[in-house]
């Protein structure tokens, strides 16, 4: 289980919001299929998200899948979903985001990884986010 309590951005600028905020992290684990396979389901929840706009409550779920050892190279697929809910009247938004990579891992200790991954957000309405993340 893991948890995360407070961001701060040390000397930034921020002369209309406040960037640093509380939020709560919570995340549980579970390996599969000889530990081949992992699952996290992740929740972050802040009463005051990043540039002060209001409560904003995350669900994720992650994945990743071993594969067998090629060579010297251990590759590993991984992905994610997760949706963000906002306060609209504040600034904040609704969207839901997912990822999917390829990860190709080189030692085991130290361990070195290298990763291509893709990111995608979308709304409900079938619209997908701008670079900004507001709609």
């Amino acid at each position: 289980m893991e948890f995360r309590y407070y961001v701060a951005y040390p000397g930034a600028f921020d002369p209309g919001g406040n960037f640093n905020y509380f939020e709560l992290w919570t995340g549980v684990s579970r390996s599969l299929f000889d530990d081949k396979l992992e699952v996290k389901l992740y929740n972050y929840w802040s009463p005051n998200y990043f540039g002060e706009t209001g409560n904003n409550d995350v669900l994720e779920i992650s994945y990743s899948w071993t594969f067998g050892k090629v060579g010297h190279v251990m590759p590993k697929l991984a992905g994610n979903l997760g949706h963000q809910w906002g306060t609209l009247s504040q600034g904040g938004y609704d969207y839901a985001y997912w990822s999917v990579a390829m990860t190709f891992g080189f030692n085991n200790n130290p361990a070195f990884e290298f990763e291509i991954r893709y990111w995608d957000s979308f709304d409900f309405r079938g619209f997908t986010c701008p670079p900004s993340g507001v709609l």
